[in-house]
């Protein structure tokens, strides 16, 4: 039986943690290899018949680096889902690294110069460390190939995929009183939240009532300097913009399933998960048309330029109009969802896997 060694640590990170924790369900029970999952000490009890080795060096750091070599074991396989991968020698014959986008390089100038020369060496170091790298998207393969100058054929773009149970319609109640857009991702630059607060600052005369929720674990600190570069006339609506974090799945559903709409203005994205989980319940999405965005969400999306608050306006303006939504829009959604599911996933990260534990050298 071969084995494949995984740094599992971002577990319950938001994209990669759900990567991560669909990849490994899948895999559970396999008649051709066995994981050993590098974890967080937090993390040991995680439900899952696979090995665990307790890893509590953080992301990033010289730590992880140093214990790396000793604290994995030997295998036929290490898969690094990110692409912090090790930079020494270590006891596995073959190397994999999934790297999910550029966006450490492609948006340099927002990281300090340590950050700037760590990003720069360790993508490097990951592309020439690995036998395949594994990209979530056609548009992050480009952005791969473009940034990293890599063999076009060394990169496999793998879409990622919606979990169907969890994000189906329910008979619930509505969280909130009024009507709501919504947000959900963190705050980065790159999410372009800036463009969401002002065009919800500028129709909120128009739709007294409406509120703009968003989903997200950032920092206060992140939030008020959002919130702080709105125009000083625009301050009147802050008490109708709302934060939360820490959300269960369950109430992530009902975030989406009452929303008039779910905005994801991000103008830089490897592959995106709300949008689909969005369309997953029927709530109308509104995207940046930008990036990977078209990519994953097809036709079923409403698009605008993510530069362009009054493109944004304007979408959200048919979305608010007093008709009832199409039904062709919503079967749109439904069949954008039904081209992810985590099975074909987990299919064809099984089927490289494969390919490369056959190899011998």
């Amino acid at each position: 039986m071969k084995k494949i060694c995984i740094d599992a640590r971002m577990l319950f990170y938001s994209g990669i943690g759900t990567y991560l924790r669909n990849l490994i369900k899948g895999f559970e029970n396999h008649p051709k290899f066995t994981l050993c999952l590098l974890v967080y000490a937090k993390d040991k009890n995680y439900p899952t018949n696979h090995e665990k080795i307790l890893f509590d060096a953080p992301i990033y750091s010289v730590k992880e680096q140093f214990l790396y070599p000793k604290i994995i074991p030997k295998c036929d396989l290490f898969w690094s889902p990110h692409f912090n991968v090790p930079l020494r020698k270590i006891q596995a014959k073959h190397r994999i690294v999934t790297i999910h986008d550029t966006y450490h390089l492609t948006f340099l100038s927002t990281f300090s110069f340590l950050q700037r020369l760590y990003a720069k060496f360790v993508y490097a170091k990951a592309i020439k460390l690995s036998e395949k790298i594994i990209t979530v998207s056609k548009f992050s393969k480009s952005e791969i190939i473009k940034h990293l100058q890599v063999d076009p054929a060394k990169v496999d773009a793998i879409h990622l995929g919606i979990d169907q149970d969890l994000f189906t319609p329910k008979k619930t109640k509505p969280l909130f009183k009024n009507p709501y857009l919504l947000y959900v991702g963190n705050l980065k630059p790159n999410k372009n939240l800036l463009v969401l607060l002002k065009a919800f600052a500028k129709i909120a005369e128009e739709f007294p009532n409406l509120e703009l929720q968003i989903v997200s674990n950032g920092s206060i600190k992140e939030q008020e300097s959002l919130l702080f570069s709105l125009n000083e006339k625009n301050k009147s609506i802050l008490s109708r913009i709302h934060f939360h974090k820490g959300i269960t799945d369950e109430n992530l559903s009902n975030f989406y399933r009452y929303a008039k709409a779910f905005v994801f203005p991000s103008f830089y994205e490897g592959f995106g998960f709300p949008p689909l989980e969005a369309m997953s319940l029927g709530c109308p999405v509104i995207a940046a048309k930008a990036a990977s965005i078209p990519e994953v969400c097809g036709d079923a999306a409403m698009y605008f330029d993510p530069h362009d608050v009054n493109s944004l306006i304007s979408c959200i303006k048919k979305v608010l109009q007093p008709k009832d939504p199409s039904v062709t829009w919503k079967e749109m959604e439904k069949n954008q969802v039904l081209k992810y599911p985590w099975k074909k996933t987990v299919e064809e990260h099984e089927k490289l896997f494969c390919e490369i534990l056959e190899k011998t050298f």
